[in-house]
C-alpha cells in the first residue's frame, strides 16, 4: 500500500517519519527507533510527534540513520532475491 511504500522509501533515503500505527507501515517503522508512531485518528498525538521532531535535530538525524540502516539490511534487492529463491525451492519440493 501507499503507507508501506512511502514509509520505506522515506527511510531508504534517511528521512524520519511520523505515522499512525495502522497495519501496513511494515517493520521498518519502529517507534522511537526509525519513526514516531501515534494512534490512528489521534490528531493531538501526531501533532505532538511532529513538534518533537521539529524541535530535536539529534532525534531527526538518529531516526533518519536508523531507518536507512533498517531498509538497507532488511529490504535490499539481495534479500528479496534470496527470499524469492527460497520460496521457489519450497514450492518445488
Amino acid at each position: 500500500g501507499a503507507c508501506r511504500q512511502g514509509c520505506r522509501e522515506g527511510c531508504r533515503v534517511g528521512r524520519r517519519a511520523v505515522a499512525t500505527d495502522i497495519p501496513g507501515c511494515g517493520g521498518w517503522v519502529r517507534h522511537d527507533e526509525s519513526a514516531l508512531l501515534g494512534p490512528h485518528g489521534a490528531v493531538a498525538a501526531l501533532a505532538a510527534a511532529l513538534a518533537r521532531l521539529a524541535n530535536d535535530r539529534a532525534l531527526r538525524e538518529r531516526m533518519g540513520r536508523r531507518g536507512h540502516e533498517i531498509v538497507l539490511a532488511e529490504y535490499s534487492i539481495e534479500r528479496y532475491v534470496a527470499n524469492v529463491a527460497r520460496t521457489l525451492d519450497e514450492v518445488r519440493t
